[in-house]
């Protein structure tokens, strides 16, 4: 009789194996690491077979924050089953189980990075960002050769990355937080796989690796412009021998309008799929319109004076679940969702709505 359940520490081990025979990319060393930092009796769930351990998937709690609102949301990430046991609905049950506990828990966001987005689309789930791979030669970067490069080694790494996240995250939504626990465990991660960490006070930081003839910068958080010269100044620098600059866009992508030179190559790297969970909470604290009723996957809601609530009256604008999260995460315009059939809009009158672009980041 197959079961769903918490793992418990007596599982570990058999999770350990699971993720390693389902990721192989994994290596001994990370996953030595995750068994450290990442495995719990809380958020780790896993459907049996007679105490064998066929499929698991993870529930990962972040807080975000949102036009200025914290708020809590759920990763979903190590989603695996054991190949003889795969086509047989487990994923299915593990992530429907999921959503549920993630509403119980009152998460207002969920998500992910898909192995298949046609497969998290039945889930709810949208493509909600795309993070890229920018390349620069590293001679590009020479304008930059007299910047004079700020720094404060007084203060501890991880309390200057904290507060730098947390002034980014004022900027930017939906940008996952991380306290001083989290993001030490975060940085150890990082040191494990050989990166290095320059942080500039508390305004900025880049976390990055070198590699034969490149550096590669996997996150470049800044406050203003000025730190991400300055960040980017001391990387030329430093590795001016270096052939290439690699870069994974943080999320504003604003780094390609700053950086005075033309990219080698743009890659896609990895997408982002999201799913708004607690569509009431989402409109309260989203710039959307009062007195407009919206109607969402069947259900009808009105915002006003500041609150949501459930109504029978005609909705103005009809969404599926994937539209309403891509309208709200200011992913796509109403003219767009009209075009692709996401909405219906019967009467907005001479209401207009606008939206402004928000950012994520977090890839699980």
């Amino acid at each position: 009789m197959d079961e769903l359940r918490l793992l418990k520490k007596t599982d570990y081990n058999q999770l350990y194996d699971l993720r390693r025979e389902c990721f192989p990319i994994l290596t001994k060393k990370q996953e030595d690491f995750a068994m450290k930092y990442y495995y719990d009796e809380i958020n780790w769930y896993g459907m049996f077979s007679k105490e064998f351990l066929i499929s698991v998937i993870w529930i990962k709690p972040m807080e975000l924050t949102f036009n200025n609102t914290l708020i809590m949301a759920g990763g979903i990430g190590s989603v695996a089953t054991n190949p003889l046991y795969r086509n047989k609905g487990y994923s299915k049950r593990l992530i429907n189980h999921a959503l549920t506990i993630m509403n119980k828990r009152g998460y207002v966001l969920s998500s992910l990075a898909p192995f298949l987005t046609s497969f998290y689309e039945k889930f709810g789930y949208s493509n909600t960002l795309s993070f890229y791979e920018l390349t620069y030669q590293m001679k590009q970067l020479s304008y930059l050769e007299k910047k004079v490069v700020n720094d404060d080694g007084t203060v501890e790494l991880t309390k200057k990355l904290v507060k730098a996240r947390r002034n980014f995250s004022k900027r930017y939504n939906l940008y996952c937080q991380r306290d001083n626990k989290l993001m030490a465990s975060y940085v150890q991660s990082f040191y494990e796989k050989g990166y290095k960490i320059k942080a500039i006070k508390d305004s900025g930081y880049v976390i990055y690796k070198e590699k034969k003839n490149d550096i590669f910068i996997s996150e470049i958080v800044y406050n203003d412009f000025t730190i991400l010269e300055e960040l980017l100044a001391y990387i030329y620098n430093v590795y001016k021998n270096k052939e290439n600059i690699v870069i994974i866009t943080p999320p504003d992508s604003l780094i390609i309008d700053n950086i005075k030179s033309d990219c080698e190559s743009i890659k896609l790297i990895q997408d982002k799929m999201s799913k708004i969970l607690d569509v009431k909470r989402m409109l309260v604290i989203s710039d959307f319109p009062e007195n407009i009723v919206i109607n969402i996957d069947g259900i009808s809601y009105i915002k006003r004076n500041n609150q949501c609530i459930i109504t029978t009256k005609k909705a103005a604008i009809r969404f599926t679940i994937q539209g309403f999260t891509q309208y709200i995460l200011g992913v796509k315009s109403l003219l767009e969702l009209q075009f692709t059939k996401q909405i219906i809009i019967n009467n907005l009158g001479n209401i207009s709505i606008t939206t402004k672009t928000l950012f994520e980041n977090e890839v699980y």
